[in-house]
């Protein structure tokens, strides 16, 4: 189980980087594995201080620690019309 929960982190990383904050509902839908696995690689992100978890309107919400999600495209990267990228990065490109 150890094994599934740690490769479930990875997945909720990357769909995380590809889609930007969601409400923790909709990723237990959108990933293939069981919700208890879910819910235990979500905590494993959150002790290694990966994700952040907040609550917007009385939902739940998870997101990636240090990234933003804006629409803008900075250096060229965006994934899905929205972009993904340090906060530190978008910094030095408002300062040019």
């Amino acid at each position: 189980m150890h094994e599934r929960v740690g490769l479930t982190a990875g997945s909720i990383w990357h769909y995380l980087t590809e889609n930007g904050e969601i409400s923790v509902a909709k990723l237990v839908d959108s990933l293939p594995e069981e919700e208890e696995i879910i819910q235990r690689s979500i905590g494993w992100l959150a002790q290694e201080d990966k994700i952040t978890l907040s609550m917007v309107d009385k939902i739940e919400t998870i997101a990636l620690k240090g990234y933003f999600y804006d629409g803008e495209t900075v250096n060229g990267v965006g994934t899905k019309n929205r972009t993904s990228t340090l906060k530190s990065d978008r910094n030095v490109n408002q300062a040019s």
